[in-house]
């Protein structure tokens, strides 16, 4: 029975046929990777700043929605209570912490 399991499994590997896999090297992907918007932890707050219109929405620990900005080309300071906050873009999350 195992024998039969085992031609079974060695041709349907072998009509399968072989599989092509495309990749992009690390180093390329870093290179391509422009940053335009940031948030930087400050003493009450967080201050963003963004080259480009950019939507920042700020959210609690728990998930709950604290606040939503949108910042075109200038950078804001946002007054927040001591705590840790996830601060969410279309292009990436970020937990912060005020103190």
């Amino acid at each position: 029975m195992k024998r039969i399991i085992r031609i079974l499994f060695m041709a349907l590997c072998m009509a399968c046929g072989s599989a092509s896999v495309s990749y992009i090297s690390a180093t390329e992907r870093i290179d391509n990777l422009t940053e335009t918007a940031t948030v930087t932890p400050v003493r009450g707050g967080i201050e963003v700043n963004s080259t480009e219109q950019t939507r920042f929405e700020i959210y609690s620990i728990t998930g709950q929605q604290i606040k939503s900005v949108t910042v075109n080309g200038e950078s804001q300071t946002i007054e927040l209570p001591n705590g840790c906050y996830i601060v969410r873009t279309p292009g990436w999350s970020k937990k912060v912490i005020v103190k």
